[in-house]
This record gives structure tokens, sequence and C-alpha cells, in this order.
């Protein structure tokens, strides 16, 4: 009211103070307190992405990674968000499959989709599917440049006994890092 504030800082106040109550409540009262407070909370902070994502995090964080992973899919549809995507590989399913359909889908939607290409290769790194990771890390660095997608990529590559395209992307990397 007094106007000691902008309105972006006031957002980004609010938010930061939302995600340590979210913290908060997760270390005290656990999962199921958590989802709780997080279902006693107005639309219009649930809707919040960067909310949904510290929520995410502390799921993750108490291995409530099936809950975790319906939160960010069903808010993936909403609205794709690149630090949603981000999540998708620190969750620990029985099955990875859902996962890896859905990111399917969403670059079917869109094949420009970088969070999902870079997520989706971190799967099939997983899984040592080199040549699909590498054809998706690259896919994801064409749109944009992200030293871990080269880190990532050069494993690939070294994977696939490529060396020396191993080492140029290094190198790039390397050159990124240092900018």
């Amino acid at each position: 009211k007094s106007k000691i504030i902008t309105k972006d800082e006031q957002i980004q106040l609010t938010q930061r103070a939302q995600c340590g109550l979210l913290e908060e409540v997760a270390e005290q009262k656990g999962s199921e307190g958590l989802i709780a407070h997080w279902n006693s909370l107005t639309r219009r902070l649930r809707s919040n992405v960067h909310l949904i994502e510290c929520f995410a995090k502390q799921l993750i964080a108490r291995k409530a990674d099936s809950e975790a992973f319906t939160l960010v899919k069903e808010n993936l549809k909403k609205h794709p968000d690149s630090n949603l995507y981000a999540l998708l590989p620190d969750i620990k399913l029985a099955d990875y499959h859902p996962v890896v359909v859905l990111l399917e889908d969403m670059l079917r939607k869109d094949g420009n989709n970088a969070p999902a290409h870079s997520a989706l290769a971190q799967f099939h790194l997983r899984n040592e599917n080199w040549s699909e990771a590498q054809q998706h890390l690259e896919q994801a660095l064409q749109v944009r440049s992200s030293v871990s997608d080269y880190a990532y990529l050069a494993d690939a590559l070294e994977k696939q006994n490529m060396t020396k395209a191993a080492h140029e992307v290094s190198k790039k990397a390397l050159t990124l890092v240092q900018a």
C-alpha cells in the first residue's frame, strides 16, 4: 500500500515466502501434510508455476514421486515450463514409460521444445540408448545452448566411441562456461 516495492518485487517476495512455507510444512508434517497444505492454497497460488515447481521439489525430496509426476504432468499440459520439464528426470518411478510417452507427446505437438528434448534424452541415457539420446540432445541444442546438454551429449558420443566429436562438444561446453 505504501508503494515501497514494485508489483514485480511483491510477486517475487510472495513466491519466495510461499515456497519457504511449503518447505517448512514438508519438514514438519511430511508429504501428506504438504499435500493438505497445497490443497488449502488459493487456486491462483496453485496455478503459479514457480510454486508448482517448489511443491514438486518438496514432494520429490519426501519420496512422493508419483504425486510429483502427476502434478508436473498435469501442469505441463496447461502451461509448459522449462523448469517443470527439468524436474522429470529427478522423479524416481518404478516405470518410466509414462514419462517417456508424455515427453514424446509434447514433442509431437512442438518439435522445437528444447526442455522436452533434453529431458527425454536423459531417459535415453539411463537406458543406454546412446544414439537416441544424441539425437534429442542435438535437437535441444539447436534451439538453445545449455552446458548440461553439451555435457550429456559429450557423454553419449563418448559411449558410441566418437571420441573426437565428444572432445569438440566438450570444448564448446567449456566456452559457454567461460563466457
